[in-house]
C-alpha cells in the first residue's frame, strides 16, 4: 500500500516505473526518503504514523483519470485507484439516500439495478481494487473516430453492430484499452460503464462535465454509478415517469430499446419490484 501511494503521490519516477509488489527495496526506499524529505517529514529512513497518513491523503486527493493505464497486479487501469477506495456496493442507505433524491419508491430503484446490474457494477470476479463493468461498442467508435481504425482493427472499429466482437467481462477492458492507443477520449466515448451501462457519449446525462469525469467516478462505489443511472433516465422525461407509475414496459422500451420484450425485461422489472415491495414492507 505504501509503495502504491508513494506511485499515487507522484514519485513513480523515482521508482522506474516500478509497480509495486510488496517487497520495499531501494528504489521503494529513496521514493519515501524523497517524500518524506519534501513534506518535512522527520528522519527519512522512518516510515512512522505521520508519513503513511501523509500518503493515504495525497492518494485520496490524485484520483484521476491517467492514460496510458497503470498496473495494479496484473490488469491494466486508466484511473488511480486510492489507498483508501473501498469500491462499495450499494448500501441500505445509499438505497434511502437515492430514492429520496430522485422522489422514486426505492423496490422500483432495487428493481431496476436488479434487473440491469446482474449483481454488481463492478468486475467482482477480479480482486480488489475491480474494474467496472463495460461493454466496448464498435460501431460506436466507428462513428466517433475520424481516424481509419477499422482497417487495421475491425475488431474495434466496425460500420455495423456486431455482437460477435464482444469478449465479454474483463476482455472488454483489453478491447477498450487497445482503442484507447488510438484516440483515448474516443474510445471512452465508445464504452457503456456501471450499473446501468451507460455509455461515454452520454456523459453529460449523467451528470459529468466529461466523460474522463463518469469513468473515474464509476472505479470509486455502485452508489456513484446508480447516481449516474438515474440522472441518465432524469433528463429522458420518460423514464422517471415510468419508475414512479411502476410502467415498466415504458421503461424498458426506452431504456432497453424495442427489442424488450425478446429479453422480457418488462416482466422482469415487474417480479422483482413485487419481490422487493413485499421485502421492504
Amino acid at each position: 500500500e505504501i509503495q502504491q501511494a508513494l506511485i499515487n503521490a507522484g514519485y513513480d519516477s523515482l521508482m522506474k516505473g516500478f509497480s509495486g509488489d510488496g517487497a520495499f527495496g531501494r528504489l521503494s526506499r529513496l521514493a519515501r526518503n524523497t517524500f518524506k524529505v519534501d513534506n518535512d517529514l522527520g528522519d527519512p529512513d522512518i516510515c512512522d504514523k505521520a508519513t503513511v497518513e501523509k500518503l493515504l491523503r495525497l492518494s485520496i486527493n490524485d484520483f484521476s483519470y491517467i492514460y496510458p493505464p497503470i498496473r495494479y497486479g496484473d490488469r491494466d487501469f486508466i484511473s488511480t485507484i486510492p489507498i483508501a477506495a473501498k469500491q462499495t456496493a450499494l448500501s441500505t442507505q445509499d438505497y434511502k439516500t437515492l430514492a429520496k433524491e430522485f422522489d422514486i419508491e426505492e423496490p422500483a430503484i432495487r428493481a431496476v439495478v436488479e434487473v440491469e446490474s446482474a449483481g454488481s457494477g463492478f468486475l467482482i470476479k477480479e480482486p480488489a481494487p475491480a474494474r467496472p463493468k463495460i461493454l466496448f461498442e464498435a460501431h460506436i467508435f466507428y462513428r466517433e473516430t475520424p481516424k481509419p481504425v477499422s482497417k487495421t482493427r475491425p475488431d474495434l472499429s466496425s460500420r455495423k453492430w456486431n455482437k460477435a466482437l464482444y469478449k465479454g467481462g474483463s476482455g472488454e477492458w483489453g478491447r477498450l484499452i487497445d482503442a484507447m492507443a488510438f484516440d483515448p477520449a474516443a474510445a471512452l466515448r465508445s464504452a457503456s460503464c456501471g450499473l446501468g451501462q451507460i455509455m461515454g457519449f452520454n456523459h453529460k446525462r449523467a451528470g459529468c462535465s466529461t466523460v474522463e469525469q463518469l469513468v473515474i467516478e464509476a472505479h470509486q462505489d455502485e452508489a456513484a454509478q446508480l447516481r449516474h443511472m438515474l440522472n441518465f433516465c432524469k433528463t429522458d422525461g420518460r423514464l422517471i415517469p415510468a419508475l414512479k407509475k411502476k410502467d415498466w414496459d415504458t421503461f424498458a422500451r426506452y431504456y432497453n430499446g424495442e427489442s424488450y420484450k425478446k429479453n422480457n425485461y418488462h416482466k422482469r422489472l415487474a417480479a422483482s419490484y413485487a419481490k422487493w415491495k413485499k421485502r421492504l414492507l
